[in-house]
């Protein structure tokens, strides 16, 4: 072998540390996926040694073809492994099912499977340079990852790795594709042991009725009693059966020489020697711890300060919040009477308008009052004049009916006198002579107008 035990040791134990650094890489990156259940879709601890140990115990490099790629983490263990070159990882399209419970499980909430490996194998540069992921149909992936013909493409046996199916359909569902792909395909499928192991071996076994060719299938766990966790199974053609088992005994023997007590002395040996190395490591974590302790007490001790600021910037904040409601209180009430107000403006300036209409024909009426006025006095100057022409003439009037009132006086004196001569010459029979008077005095002027107004009422 090109290593010794103890230096593949070592870098089996730093694969499951990098392994590690994957997995709270996913975590950091989505920190809403829970944790137990990245860890229940990765390869366990025993899975990890089994397959590195097989990749050993293969002499040559080669590509492998993954089925059933959920969050990457077996993905990257593979492509973590130094003689593999290339991981071809074809994607679930579709949730698992459950053939116990005879239904689809529901798909998960928030990021696809396939976006959390794609996210956290590029925080990995040399793992993910070895990576493709695709979906599809696993024998054309295949095909056009290589760019040749299946049965001509690599220097040995396809190596595949089917870690997703759990059901009879799914596992010969996955068989039928890998085998289409390469007939000399080497298929190393998960959970042949545990609860859903009936299911998966009547899948393989359902496969191998229908396959033309002869297959066989082992289980990891049966090699020797140190394998026994395991929970993986290799299906393998039969003209490539010699070439596995070599493998498979292989990897029996380095299993059994880990159970031999000499080997089991070295060992201790090299474990003391991994132990004063961690122990010089965790000296100088120790070291770093207490530097770290200092620095979380002065944080600390920031932190309390912080906490007291922040408890007055709170306490401030809600007596400006009070402040803010009362101020949004005081800013409704003035919207308010700033409506209010704008209306009284718009009324008083169409009060102002209809005022302004007033004015202006005030304004006309006062011109007309003053033409008028001006008229007025000049009439009354007019009538102040006739008034006087009146009062003259009224005086002439006066003068005239006081000489009038005089003459009548004389006149009616005149008239008694000659109806006292009438009478008497009535009663003495000379009346006639009377009428004959009479008539000649009434052709005096005036005199039948007297006549009329100081005769006797009947």
């Amino acid at each position: 072998m090109a290593t010794t035990d103890s230096e593949w040791t070592a870098r089996f134990i730093d694969r499951k540390r990098r392994l590690e650094e994957y997995k709270e890489t996913i975590s950091r990156l989505f920190p809403t996926l829970p944790r137990d259940l990245v860890d229940a879709r990765s390869i366990n601890d025993a899975d990890a040694l089994v397959l590195a140990l097989f990749l050993r115990c293969i002499p040559h490099e080669g590509d492998v073809l993954e089925v059933g790629t959920d969050f990457g983490v077996s993905t990257f263990y593979l492509a973590s492994q130094p003689s593999v070159l290339r991981v071809l990882g074809v994607v679930n399209q579709d949730p698992p099912e459950d053939e116990e419970a005879g239904e689809r499980s529901e798909p998960l909430a928030g990021p696809k499977p396939v976006d959390v490996a794609r996210a956290a194998l590029a925080e990995f540069a040399d793992e993910s340079a070895k990576i493709r992921l695709q979906t599809g149909d696993e024998r054309g992936a295949w095909t056009n990852h290589l760019g040749a013909t299946p049965d001509t493409s690599g220097d040995g046996p396809l190596l595949a790795f089917s870690n997703g199916a759990r059901t009879r359909e799914a596992v010969v569902t996955n068989l039928q594709a890998i085998f289409d792909a390469n007939t000399r395909a080497i298929a190393i499928l998960d959970h042949c042991k545990g609860g859903g192991a009936p299911f998966v071996h009547a899948g393989i076994a359902d496969y191998m009725e229908r396959a033309k060719s002869e297959y066989h299938f082992r289980l990891f766990g049966d090699l020797t009693s140190g394998v026994a966790t395991s929970n993986l199974g290799i299906v393998y053609p039969d003209e490539d059966s010699a070439e596995v088992h070599r493998y498979l005994a292989e990897l029996g023997r380095l299993f059994s020489e880990r159970m031999d007590p000499l080997w089991l002395a070295c060992r201790e040996q090299e474990m003391i020697g991994i132990v004063n190395t961690y122990r010089n490591e965790a000296e100088s974590l120790s070291r770093q711890h207490q530097g770290l302790i200092g620095e979380y007490d002065d944080l600390e001790d920031r932190n309390k300060v912080l906490q007291k600021r922040t408890s007055w910037l709170e306490k401030r904040k809600s007596q400006l919040q009070e402040i803010n409601t009362a101020l949004k209180g005081e800013k409704k009430d003035l919207q308010k009477r700033a409506s209010q107000l704008e209306k009284r403006v718009s009324q008083l300036d169409k009060r102002k308008s209809q005022l302004q209409e007033i004015n202006a024909g005030l304004k006309e009426e006062k011109k007309g009052l003053k033409y008028r006025a001006s008229q007025s006095e000049k009439h009354t100057s007019q009538l102040e004049k006739r008034k006087s022409q009146l009062e003259g003439r009224n005086s002439r009037l006066e003068e005239r009916n006081s000489r009038l009132e005089e003459r009548n006086s004389r006149l009616k004196e005149e008239r008694l006198l000659l109806d006292s001569q009438l009478s008497d010459y009535r009663t003495s029979g000379r009346y006639r002579l009377a009428d004959t008077v009479t008539k000649n005095v009434l052709r005096i002027p005036g005199a039948k107008a007297l006549a009329r107004r100081t005769g006797p009422k009947e």
